[in-house]
This record gives C-alpha cells, structure tokens and sequence, in this order.
C-alpha cells in the first residue's frame, strides 16, 4: 500500500494518540496506539492521571513476561477535544521487566502482538514489536512457544481491560483501539477509529529492526 500525496490528516475529534516509550539494553523503542475519551472538560491532570493508569497496568500484566534490560519509562498522550485544538499528558517513571530468563542477545528481536479490529485490510491488523525475549520462549530459531503464545494473550487482554475500564475526575469511558487514516492510495476524510478486540502473539518472532534507536 503506497503513501498518499499531501499531509496526513488529524486523527478524529475525541480521539487521543498514546505513546509507550521504552528502553531495551541500551536502545529506545516505542509502540503507538489511540483512545477514544468521553467526558466533558478533559484536562491534563485527567490525561496524567489514564498515563499512569497505563504505566501501572503495564507493570502488572506485561512486565513479569518480559526480560529485566526491559523498561517502559513514559507514557505520552496527546488528546484532540476539537479541531486544531491539543491536550496533553504524560507519566514517566520505570516499569522494568522481571523476568530472568536468559534475553536473545538481538535488540531487534521482538514478540508480536497483534490486534483484532472489525475491518481487515492490506497488509493484516495492527502489530505490536514488543521487545525483552526470553530464549526459553523460542525453539527452531524463531518459532514461539505454545505456552507463551497463551500467557501474552492473556496479558495483553488484561491491558486492554484496564485501558478500558479507566476512568478520572472528567474522563467517563476509555476505548482503546487504532485510527484508520488511509484507504487505498488516498487520505481518509475524516479518519476512521477502530476498536480493538482480541489479541494473539504472534506463532513467529519478529524484528523491529527499523523501529529501534540508539
């Protein structure tokens, strides 16, 4: 699928974009997902407060399968109330992996999440590279185990709870899922939010080769 001419469009009014940061060894890395909020004056002390709710749940659910030279260290979100209009939010901090088992020595390798969302497209649904791989998850070089397959499933569909049912001072629901920007060679007017539903670890180990920095 070829990128459009001309600039991508905003996401859709009462969307926000939420940005997990990270380090791996040495390396950054980051995965990138939307919201829809309702409520009525979202503020950023209510963004802050969805950041850390993210960051805390990330900790509980995602952490104990991930290698300790794993660290989430921000959560970046940025809400659209209205057209041309921003608020942000943010929580820093440190949520490491604890598990450890010996890491695959490859900052690139990763796990694969992959989101289910009520449309299918060109090139599959949307995919997490989530780093901190255990060797004891993978057999044949690249091959992931059954047994991990069902406990990132697992993990993963406890986040996504937790993103859902937070709420704050303004914020009444969280609905976490992903923004449809483009169909076929051209901008979507306007952008499409799509839910996500269920998610599934990928059977084969990823690379994130072009998402990491230094």
């Amino acid at each position: 699928m070829g990128v459009p001419t001309g600039p991508r469009p905003a996401p859709p009014v009462g969307t926000a974009k939420v940005v997990l940061n990270g380090t791996n060894f040495s390396h950054s890395w980051n995965n990138i997902f939307y919201v829809t909020l309702a409520g009525s004056s979202i503020d950023s002390t209510d963004l802050d407060t969805l950041a850390s709710t993210i960051a805390t749940s990330w900790g509980t659910n995602i952490a104990p399968h991930l290698s300790d030279s794993v660290t989430l260290t921000n959560v970046q979100i940025v809400y659209l109330p209205s057209a041309g209009t921003e608020v942000l939010g943010t929580w820093g901090g440190s949520k490491p992996g604890t598990r450890t088992a010996q890491q695959l020595q490859d900052a690139s390798g990763a796990y694969v999440m992959s989101w289910k969302i009520g449309a299918y497209y060109r090139g599959g649904h949307p995919r997490w590279y989530v780093p901190g791989v255990a060797t004891s998850d993978i057999t044949n070089g690249s091959d992931v185990s059954g047994t991990a397959q069902g406990a990132f499933a697992t993990a993963f569909a406890a986040l996504r709870g937790a993103i859902n049912s937070a709420t704050t001072t303004h914020i009444s629901s969280v609905t976490m899922g992903t923004v449809s920007f483009q169909t076929g060679n051209a901008w979507r007017s306007p952008p499409i939010f799509r839910a996500f539903g269920s998610v599934a670890l990928s059977k084969k180990l990823g690379n994130q080769r072009r998402r990491i920095h230094s």
